[in-house]
């Protein structure tokens, strides 16, 4: 009898809708080739299905491990495994600064499955939708020190996102000296400045 080898790959797709922070439903779709006769879908999370393309929901902050389990009518078997991570946006940025001008680069730290898309609000009226920008801040006239609350979102393509808050201070250099020694005594009189 000829012997017939059969190439298997299986393989999915999938989209994500989600509902808050911390669930979402994922819709499932088989591409595998050659067409399966039988599917067995791990979710990770004690959840499985059989049919072709399920829909499942996950709760919690991820990430989401999925399994896929396929085999045609020759018996042939194998398996697909994705991870989906849901956004968690993190920044970090140069804090303080002493020199004008106020030039302040901020760079991204946000973990998930991407791509991303980025909106930062800089708390001054300012925004950008890079991923690392770079922001030049004033400096309000008489005083010396001075904050601005910063905001970042992220969004995947699935439109999942998350937004974090931090803050980001600005202070004036303020001139002043002091001495080690008494200020007096007779010439010629070395005074010390620290």
């Amino acid at each position: 009898y000829p012997l017939h080898v059969i190439d298997f790959q299986p393989d999915f797709t999938f989209s994500v809708s989600c509902l808050s922070d911390t669930s979402r439903i994922i819709s499932f779709t088989d591409i595998s080739s050659p067409a399966p006769t039988a599917w067995l879908w791990d979710f990770g999370d004690g959840g499985s299905d059989f049919l072709q393309n399920p829909v499942h929901t996950f709760y919690g902050s991820g990430p989401d491990t999925i399994t896929l389990t396929a085999s045609v009518g020759s018996g042939c078997a194998d398996t697909a495994v994705k991870i989906y991570e849901p956004p968690s946006a993190a920044f970090y940025a140069d804090s303080f600064f002493c020199d004008q001008p106020y030039q302040v680069q901020f760079t991204d730290a946000s973990t998930g499955t991407g791509p991303f898309s980025y909106l930062w609000i800089f708390g001054d009226g300012g925004s950008s939708t890079l991923q690392n920008p770079s922001h030049l801040y004033p400096l309000p006239a008489f005083v010396n020190f001075y904050y601005y609350p910063v905001t970042m979102s992220v969004t995947n393509s699935f439109g999942c996102s998350d937004t974090v808050k931090d803050t980001v201070f600005i202070i004036r250099p303020v001139a002043d000296f002091s001495t080690s020694d008494t200020m007096g005594g007779c010439i010629p009189f070395t005074v010390s400045f620290l």
